[in-house]
């Protein structure tokens, strides 16, 4: 005979699927799966599952997204207030 305890953890138990899980437990598995973003030396923001982490544009920068693969590039013309060069420019093209 199983005694009370045992037949609770039984009786609780969720399908192999999780298609039993009560609201809690439904969240409990959400807060299970965050994890931390951060940019740079920031503060870190946990990512609770189901969160939409959002990538901006940002000046001179593109980001494009082709399914779960993301690119940070460039934009093709840029504009800068100060641009400083140490020792050498070597361009066909320079306009000043």
């Amino acid at each position: 005979k199983l005694d009370d305890t045992t037949k609770a953890k039984i009786d609780n138990a969720a399908d192999q699927d999780l298609s039993n899980l009560t609201p809690d437990g439904k969240k409990q598995v959400k807060d299970l799966a965050a994890w931390n973003v951060v940019a740079n030396n920031g503060t870190a923001e946990k990512v609770l599952g189901g969160d939409t982490v959002k990538y901006i544009n940002g000046d001179n920068i593109v980001i494009t997204q082709s399914g779960k693969d993301f690119t940070f590039a460039t934009k093709p013309d840029v504009t800068f207030n100060t641009v400083t060069a140490n020792d050498t420019i070597t361009a066909p093209k320079v306009k000043a």
